[in-house]
């Protein structure tokens, strides 16, 4: 019995025709970011760091903006310097470190929880 195939993803079509070559810019764009992850000991998508400190959305929005935090739009998203930020976190202040939950965290970046919330 012979298997018939058939194309399920539009964007094989796209491919060369031996299926291992990636667009060239989807290559750049995985290169750069891999590059900045490394420069950055890795990098956080911009939803999660709210969570990660502990803050509201909109307590994040005034200290990306007071602070300028180094990010960068790659695959559509905006991520933050995982090293900075922890750098950031870590400062002492005079009403403490905050604190993060890390459920809050899991479900900024995965939409399937919040769907079962």
């Amino acid at each position: 019995m012979e298997a018939q195939a058939t194309a399920t993803f539009d964007f094989l079509e796209a491919l060369e025709d031996n299926g291992n070559e990636l667009p060239a810019e989807l290559i750049k764009e995985f290169t750069d970011f891999k590059a900045d992850y490394d420069e950055h000991n890795g990098l956080l998508p911009s939803g999660t760091v709210p969570d990660l400190l502990n803050v509201s959305r909109q307590r994040w929005d005034q200290l990306r903006k007071k602070y300028e935090f180094w990010n960068k739009t790659y695959f559509d998203k905006t991520w933050y310097s995982r090293q900075e930020i922890e750098d950031f976190y870590k400062v002492e202040r005079s009403t403490g470190r905050p604190s993060h939950d890390v459920a809050k965290v899991l479900k900024s970046i995965l939409p399937a929880l919040k769907e079962g919330e």
